[in-house]
């Protein structure tokens, strides 16, 4: 029995030496490391456009819920989105959930901005919180159990403006199975050992 359960300790010990590498990792942007006015393209493993026809700048000016900057409009005025607007996020990886952050002008009428990506949706309904200042906050999250590569943010019509201030995303790493070395040697040698004492008659 001692062969017996020592080799078993062996297939456990060379077993769990194939481990199953899966993580995460979280991006946050929140613009405040820019200058006012930058343009922004293309930042921290993200590609932003627009179906506006304009730059995207950092801008500043308007109430936020993190420090002063947001992504704008360079529209020479408030530099705010507006209804019908569509601003697209594409990652050089994937990932797997990805949230935003959005300050819209009072009383957004709901639903009037939708977050789309990987096959899931996140629409907007009763602020998550008011500033002073009357502007509505509205955090938009998406999740999905398959990694996606692009998120889009759409603007129903409408008279109302609105600011992007933080974006968050968690980029996938795929699974891997990393051998140590020799772990696959110890493991074929303990299940011979196993065997050799499984068929072992006892002696009295």
């Amino acid at each position: 029995m001692r062969i017996k359960n020592t080799a078993i300790a062996i297939c456990i010990a060379a077993a769990a030496s194939f481990g199953v590498a899966s993580a995460t990792t979280t991006t946050v942007i929140d613009f405040d490391d820019l200058a006012p006015g930058a343009v922004v393209s293309s930042i921290d493993g993200v590609t932003i456009s627009s179906n506006i026809g304009l730059d995207l700048v950092v801008s500043t000016g308007l109430q936020t819920t993190s420090g002063d900057n947001y992504l704008g409009v360079d529209d020479g005025g408030t530099q705010s989105f507006l209804g019908l607007d569509e601003v697209t996020f594409d990652f050089d990886e994937a990932i797997t959930s990805f949230s935003l952050t959005a300050v819209t002008t009072p009383f957004l009428p709901a639903g009037a901005l939708t977050l789309t990506g990987g096959g899931e949706f996140s629409v907007s309904a009763a602020p998550d919180e008011i500033l002073s200042s009357g502007d509505e906050v509205f955090i938009l999250t998406i999740a999905s159990l398959a990694p996606f590569m692009s998120a889009t943010l759409s603007a129903a019509s409408g008279v109302f403006a609105f600011n992007i201030d933080d974006i968050v995303f968690e980029t996938f790493i795929d699974p891997e199975v990393v051998p140590v070395p020799g772990a696959a040697l110890l493991f074929l040698t303990a299940l011979m050992g196993a065997g050799f004492s499984a068929r072992r008659k006892p002696t009295l």
